[in-house]
């Protein structure tokens, strides 16, 4: 039986968040617009709260629409260090 729709959101974002590196300040979490409501919900549960502020982590929820265009990039520190990142992002 699948869990309800809240749990399986609380279980994502926890999972992104125990997942991430120690220097990570902010998790955007992109939404599709029938999801969004639940992912609110999960973020405002208190063991999900906790979590984001022991890690000291800002959490965004971000409506996605299937037609937005990537918003993520992925770069190494050789592209930043020699500036490619730089003339992709103009």
């Amino acid at each position: 039986m699948p869990k309800p729709p809240i749990q399986q959101a609380k279980e994502n974002i926890l999972r992104i968040l125990r997942n991430a590196a120690p220097e990570v300040e902010e998790i955007v979490y992109p939404c599709l617009p029938q999801d969004m409501a639940d992912y609110r919900s999960a973020l405002d549960l208190v063991e999900v709260q906790q979590e984001f502020n022991r890690r000291k982590v800002k959490a965004t929820l971000e409506l996605y629409k299937e037609t937005s265009p990537p918003q993520i990039v992925v770069a190494t520190l050789d592209d930043i260090a020699s500036g490619k990142l730089d003339e992709y992002m103009r």
